[in-house]
């Protein structure tokens, strides 16, 4: 029908036309326009606006909604005002949050979280940075609105170790060249004799980090924290620990 109101329950393929309440698929749900909640185990179709929330086994795909959009693995939408979570992101706007493992977007006015956040209104550069301990590291960065994530690898060749490294913290404006960033990082280590065995050493790395633009391509990076040694080494230790790097573009 045209209109719904009340539930559109299917343990196949549920269709409705605007539809006011709950529209639920074990297949798939589509409707023409939703305000309420759309439910399905494999892919939850709006093919106008939607308002409320939108729950998929697989992909959710809607015009423009204001709510949460939850999928195992994509989300899709032009416009959103609201909560975007799945492992792969991808609205034109967003007014809210994206939670994900890849997050793309043509501006967001809210912040992304993931490993690869990109949106014309933020930054995504490669990074290059040493620590106090002897190690230099390399890594790609995702800024999109608040919020900073990086993800990368190091050598410690002192020491003859190779790390994994992953970040996540606040980005915080100071005017137009400078920014600070207070995060936590995740770093875990092998012996470079031995790349195949366990990590032999896991830490936290408490930070604050604090940035200059020059020009428009290179930021100059300086931070300073606290390294925990969590599991591994000498066993459970924290030190002061200090990174100076640059990013580009």
């Amino acid at each position: 029908g045209q209109r719904a109101r009340g539930a559109v329950v299917s343990a196949g393929g549920a269709l409705a036309g605007d539809t006011e309440g709950a529209l639920i698929g074990g297949g798939f749900a589509t409707a023409r326009s939703l305000r309420g909640v759309g439910i399905s185990g494999g892919a939850t179709v709006i093919r106008g606006p939607s308002r409320g929330a939108l729950v998929a086994g697989g992909v959710n795909f809607t015009a423009d909604h204001r709510g949460s959009l939850v999928a195992g693995g994509v989300n899709v939408a032009r416009d959103l005002n609201g909560v975007s979570i799945a492992p792969i992101n991808v609205q034109r706007h967003v007014r809210g949050l994206q939670v994900g493992v890849v997050n793309v977007a043509d501006d967001v006015d809210g912040a992304a979280i993931g490993v690869l956040s990109i949106s014309k209104s933020g930054k995504f550069q490669p990074l290059a940075w040493a620590a106090t301990d002897g190690s230099t590291h390399v890594a790609l960065k995702s800024t999109v609105g608040w919020v900073f994530t990086q993800l990368g690898a190091g050598i410690d060749l002192s020491d003859d170790t190779f790390s994994y490294d992953g970040g996540v913290g606040v980005h915080l404006k100071l005017g137009d060249s400078f920014f600070v960033e207070p995060g936590v990082h995740y770093s875990g280590h092998h012996e470079t004799a031995d790349a195949s065995g366990s990590l032999s050493e896991h830490q936290l790395h408490y930070l604050v980090q604090g940035g200059a633009r020059v020009g428009d391509k290179v930021d100059f990076l300086l931070g300073a924290g606290l390294r925990n040694t969590i599991s591994g080494g000498s066993g459970a230790s924290v030190a002061p620990e200090g990174r100076a790097g640059i990013a580009f573009f």
